[in-house]
């Protein structure tokens, strides 16, 4: 029996109009790798577009659709088709199709030859191409708690209307950063505390049990003699509490009205149960006033209360303080927190949480005091240090340029396949259902070398250095590091923030296995594609199992050149050789790995 194969390849682009125009292929390659972004990318090559007409002349519109300037961008869709002919029955079958929509990255044209080149690639090409148009740092820290959230976000961003498919993997690339509570008794702990915390105008209990936050007991003001009163925040004069001109703070603190507040209110009356910075500076005109917001004025209602503030280069003091603000009523003050920045977490939304040194450690820090405790400040340390600039895309930097290194350190890939779906997947366990088989009965070229001289491909250790600017203008470098071995492979970032430990275990576990390299071309299989079982069956040597790598397809010879990751050595019998379609659950009760001699079929 004689059986033809052939592979057809068909082009066509729908213009602005909307027209859609057709081209002749003459031939190309399609390649999937799992290791290239874009996932899909397409060398295309076809005749010039002619008008049916005599004498023949340009389709100029058919031509100017290809156009990768275009807006909006133009779109090709490729089918490529694959068919077999008997001859014996006259009989035609065509495989499954290569079917996918794909950008125009470039358009090169050859008017001697009369042909078009077409570089074509699936949607990360937009990630890549899209930019940060604004002056502005623009930062995807919201939703940092997911990466799938992010992802999406910076879908968005880019113009791409798709999200990420509903079984995408999932990871916390929340950004941190150290802090330290200039407060240094913020639980409000001693009688006579090095805090200050002096009562004016007002009595003071700093052993009131009946409510707290933090500590074992809050400070109560109570019998105030004037509207003015209130609680001191501070030990002394001038630039108290650690202060630093020219920086921004906020000061936070835990309230709870005991006794209904009434009577005369203190002036301006923002001040009455609220916490108040005053900062002195000529640039200023002198003192100026800070307020957060009011506590409610309801018996055992707690609230937190926050004031950010910054002082100019040219402060001479600030100070500040809890009041009660009223002739009458009892207000209650615990849990006081002084920080440098904004008061928000690293998201840029949640309140930053208050703590001290004696907080637990949680998922992402751990807490100590400076010197004694509840007599000095307070810092919280990073467990995992993620640089908050990991997620943020500097004015005319692309998005991917961000997502790449951040997806690297979470050992995930991000792609889009032939259907346009977005997927984000381990990129070490991810597998597609099938697996490529390669043996004298398909293939046309095999080859079997061992190199390991290359530390590109072969190495024992991997070292990835981060360099970047941060905010404040300084030169930052980071390194994340992963095994003992021999040779080193060397990845660099420039100009991108640390995104946390992860990228050098993921790439050097990637790695595993490589050294061998069977060189497999084979008739194409249009099914065939990475993250599938690779079986290579070649004479004289053990079967070898792995992973398809790469599937690179030759539209012309309608062959397939196959690369593979993690080949091993895999003796007969070896179950992965089992059919895809066959599972131990077809054998029967007693069946045992002895009794099917390294026949699969017992099982059916």
């Amino acid at each position: 029996m004689t059986v033809l194969r052939y592979a057809a390849a068909n082009l066509s682009v729908t213009d602005a109009t909307p027209a859609t125009h057709y081209y002749n292929v003459e031939g190309g390659t399609v390649i999937f790798d799992e290791s290239w972004t874009p996932y899909l990318q397409a060398s295309i090559t076809v005749t010039l577009p002619m008008e049916v007409s005599l004498p023949p002349a340009l389709d100029q519109a058919a031509l100017d659709a290809l156009d990768p300037r275009n807006d909006p961008k133009p779109v090709a869709l490729l089918v490529c088709t694959l068919y077999e002919y008997d001859e014996a029955t006259g009989t035609l079958h065509s495989q499954a199709d290569v079917s996918a929509a794909l950008n125009i990255e470039s358009r090169d044209i050859d008017w001697a030859a009369g042909t078009i080149a077409l570089a074509l690639a699936t949607d990360e090409f937009k990630l890549q191409q899209e930019a940060n148009k604004t002056t502005d740092p623009v930062n995807f820290r919201a939703h940092q708690s997911s990466l799938v959230h992010v992802v999406n976000d910076v879908l968005a961003a880019a113009g791409v209307t798709a999200t990420l498919d509903g079984n995408s993997v999932d990871a916390d690339v929340t950004t941190t950063t150290a802090l330290t509570n200039l407060m240094t008794d913020p639980a409000t702990t001693f009688v006579t505390s090095p805090q200050g915390y002096a009562g004016v105008a007002c009595s003071t209990d700093h052993t009131d049990t009946t409510w707290f936050v933090a500590g074992t007991h809050c400070v109560n003001l109570y019998t105030p003699t004037a509207a003015e009163s209130y609680l001191r925040l501070d030990p002394g004069t001038g630039m108290t509490n650690g202060m630093t001109a020219g920086n921004t703070y906020t000061l936070s603190g835990y309230g709870n009205v005991k006794t209904a507040c009434s009577g005369t209110t203190t002036s301006p009356a923002t001040r009455a149960r609220a916490i108040t910075v005053f900062v002195t500076a000529p640039s200023l005109g002198g003192t100026v006033e800070y307020h957060s917001g009011q506590l409610p004025n309801t018996v055992g209602t707690a609230a937190r209360v926050s004031v950010t503030f910054t002082l100019p280069a040219d402060t001479t003091a600030v100070y500040s303080r809890a009041y009660l603000g009223h002739t009458t009523g009892q207000v209650r003050w615990n849990a006081f927190q002084l920080t440098q920045g904004d008061g928000l977490e690293t998201d840029g939304v949640t309140p930053l949480a208050y703590f001290d040194g004696a907080k637990a450690a949680d998922t992402y820090y751990t807490y100590a005091w400076d010197g004694s405790a509840n007599a000095s400040t307070s810092t919280r340390t990073p467990i995992v240090d993620r640089s908050i600039d990991s997620l943020t895309v500097s004015p005319g930097e692309s998005y991917w340029s961000m997502l790449d290194p951040v997806l690297g350190a979470a050992g995930l890939r991000l792609f889009c396949d032939e259907e346009g779906v977005w997927r984000l997947v381990d990129g070490l366990s991810y597998a597609v259902d099938g697996t490529v088989i390669v043996q004298d009965s398909n293939a046309t070229a095999l080859g079997d070398s061992i190199d390991l001289t290359d530390p590109d491909d072969v190495f024992g250790s991997v070292v990835v250095k981060y360099t970047w600017t941060d905010a404040a203008g300084n030169v930052e470098t980071s390194y994340d590091a992963a095994g003992t071995g021999s040779p080193t492979q060397l990845v660099e970032h420039d100009n991108r923030a640390y995104p946390g430990p992860g990228e050098a275990g993921y790439l050097l576990a990637k790695g595993q296995g490589r050294g061998r390299v069977m060189s497999t071309t084979a008739l194409s299989d249009y099914s065939a594609r990475p993250y599938q079982g690779a079986r290579i069956i070649a004479p004289y040597t053990q079967t070898q199992t792995g992973v398809v790598s790469r599937i690179s397809f030759d539209l012309a010879q309608a062959e397939m050149d196959v690369t593979t990751r993690g080949l091993i050595d895999t003796p007969a019998g070896a179950w992965i050789l089992a059919p895809d379609t066959v599972t131990w659950d077809d054998a029967s009760a007693t069946t045992t790995w002895d009794g099917l001699d390294n026949d699969f079929s017992n099982l059916t």
